[in-house]
């Protein structure tokens, strides 16, 4: 079933980039947009065209009318498009709606992010707002409530529940951290991350981390960034006059269904809400 998302961009005003983790339905609600153009960089042919020459995509943006409202879903796949996006909004007053699930190949590689041309707008896995009659505390501490997984619980599905979170992770290494070379060490990275699961929630200890996967605390404070810039999670830094404590933040993964995953948790019960556990 589609839930209404209480982000809106049906008569947005000005360009946006949206940015969330996958499977949260960026594409699904782009798609349900009024657009003069739609361009799907998760088409190869696209892909594979805009990298060998990106001029293409700057005659098709040119041909449209003045003050057209384009959409480009996972722009990190070509960044080079920025530059024609900005030249569309200077000189046609284009509105661009730009998705993507990472961020971080954008700000590693200088990409051009529109200098104050467009805001910045964050998809998150469904709230109890958006879930209302069919929210379930014990259901969404479980499996998390990404949308594709909470219309299978809806429908009982919880084998299948099971097999796309365990999935989830899975596809996240061979297309986010392989795909885009994110980090060389793929087998480091891999430990990194269970054990950074392990932590969810919790105080970071990097020297401790470090230990455990048998990596530099600097290549694990690098890793937790690579976390938080693909959108996998994000640090809660605490608010303290000593500067000891400010260094120790927490970590959060950004849904509990995805985290218990990687904890190969999933059949067991939900932690008892009173104990001061972290999931």
């Amino acid at each position: 079933m589609y839930f209404e998302r209480l982000i809106k961009l049906d008569n947005i005003e000005t360009s946006a980039f949206l940015f969330g983790p996958r499977m949260t339905g960026k594409t699904t609600i782009l798609k349900k947009l009024k657009a003069q153009a739609f361009f799907d960089l998760l088409d190869p042919e696209l892909e594979l065209e805009y990298k060998a020459h990106p001029g293409i995509f700057w005659e098709q943006i040119n041909a449209l009318p003045e003050n057209s409202t384009i959409i480009i879903d996972e722009i990190q796949k070509v960044p080079i498009l920025l530059n024609y996006i900005q030249m569309g909004i200077d000189r046609h007053r284009h509105i661009f709606i730009i998705s993507g699930s990472s961020a971080r190949k954008l700000k590693r590689g200088g990409a051009n992010l529109l200098g104050g041309r467009s805001v910045d707008l964050k998809l998150h896995p469904l709230t109890y707002d958006e879930l209302r009659d069919h929210f379930s505390i014990d259901m969404a501490i479980q499996f998390g409530t990404i949308p594709k997984i909470y219309d299978l619980i809806i429908e009982k599905k919880f084998d299948l529940v099971k097999s796309h979170l365990k999935s989830y992770f899975t596809t996240y290494i061979k297309e986010e951290i392989q795909a885009e070379a994110l980090t060389r060490n793929i087998g480091a990275f891999q430990r990194f991350i269970n054990i950074a699961a392990q932590s969810n929630g919790q105080v970071i200890e990097f020297a401790n981390i470090s230990r455990e996967c048998s990596v530099p605390a600097s290549t694990v404070k690098e890793y937790y960034q690579i976390l938080e810039d693909t959108l996998l999670g994000f640090f809660l830094w605490p608010y303290d006059k000593s500067e000891r404590k400010k260094a120790r933040p927490k970590f959060y993964f950004f849904d509990c269904g995805v985290v218990r995953a990687i904890q190969n948790r999933l059949n067991d019960p939900p932690p008892y809400r009173g104990a001061g556990l972290s999931f």
